[in-house]
């Protein structure tokens, strides 16, 4: 790879692990850092849409190509480690976070020319 490239599309898992009763939408923080350094390069939030899932359900949230360019996420050549950490849940009755997981990290070292990250 020949210097930073940008971010383009990007998919992200997210599971209701065990909650009592039906997660039903949130929201999950995603954050970029070097891979070399650790350094914080950005990240994003990136709201669930409507679910209805009991224990066990997990959902994928897919990006379409192009649809991160505007963010302007720079990848550098040394790669980068990806963070989830969910922000907010809503549940149909009782739950909590607690009882959320997600695909809590990944490391992106190679990228095409448009650069894509799947976790």
């Amino acid at each position: 790879m020949a210097g930073p490239e940008l971010l383009t599309n990007r998919g992200l898992n997210v599971a209701n692990i065990d909650a009592p009763s039906n997660l039903t939408g949130g929201q999950v923080g995603v954050r970029f850092y070097r891979l070399d350094d650790g350094t914080f390069i950005t990240g994003f939030n990136a709201n669930l849409p409507a679910v209805n899932g009991g224990a066990g359900a997990s959902y994928r949230l897919q990006f379409s190509d192009g649809a991160l360019d505007g963010i302007g996420i720079n990848i550098p050549d040394t790669g980068v480690w990806v963070s989830l950490k969910w922000n907010t849940a809503t549940f149909a009755g009782a739950g909590d976070i607690s009882n959320l997981g997600s695909s809590s990290a990944a490391r992106l070292t190679s990228v095409r020319a448009r650069t894509t990250c799947t976790m």
